[in-house]
């Protein structure tokens, strides 16, 4: 039979101090596991934040999954942005998504045909936009930077005047 050393203080044996040094590690190892498990669980959903944020600085958010509340500017031509009026005339690129789009992404491109191409003369398209960035080539152009790919959008909203005015007038260049 194995003897027991006697505790230093009490005279009883040393098995009852490890049994609480156990049950303290367990207990320090589920408090830990716990706290880095709530930790990734807050950091599976998207970070919202605005478009000048994101203007301000592309890198920080490059690769999170983002909640953009914002407008769409489009001309129906060239291409969309998602735009701030806290950082007017500047905007978000947005991207094609390179697999099947979901069905509110699906409806943004119907609302921004719907009525007249684009945006502008009050009409309006505005949502909370879910998606990434992704470093991409800009159709219509050779430029290169940050563009947003949507996933999904939350709360889209199509705004437009009961009566179109006329369109615009644009001075085109000389043609050459």
């Amino acid at each position: 039979m194995k003897r027991l050393a006697k505790g230093p203080v009490s005279g009883e044996p040393m098995i009852g101090m490890s049994k609480w040094l156990r049950v303290g590690i367990v207990a320090l190892a589920v408090t830990f596991i716990g706290a880095n498990t709530f930790a990734v669980s807050n950091q599976s959903g998207p970070l919202a934040v605005s478009v000048c944020a994101i203007l301000r600085d592309s890198r920080q958010y490059q690769s999170q999954k983002l909640a953009v509340k914002a407008e769409v500017f489009a001309d129906g031509m060239h291409g969309s942005m998602l735009t701030d009026s806290r950082c007017s005339g500047r905007g978000l690129i947005l991207t094609e998504a390179k697999d099947e789009q979901e069905e509110t992404v699906k409806k943004l491109q119907r609302y921004i045909f719907e009525g007249y191409p684009g945006t502008g003369r009050g009409k309006t398209i505005s949502g909370v936009f879910v998606g990434k960035l992704k470093w991409t080539r800009f159709p219509m152009s050779s430029r290169e930077g940050f563009g947003f790919e949507i996933q999904t959008i939350q709360d889209l909203k199509l705004t437009m005047p009961s009566e179109f005015g006329p369109p615009p007038q644009v001075d085109l260049p000389p043609a050459y």
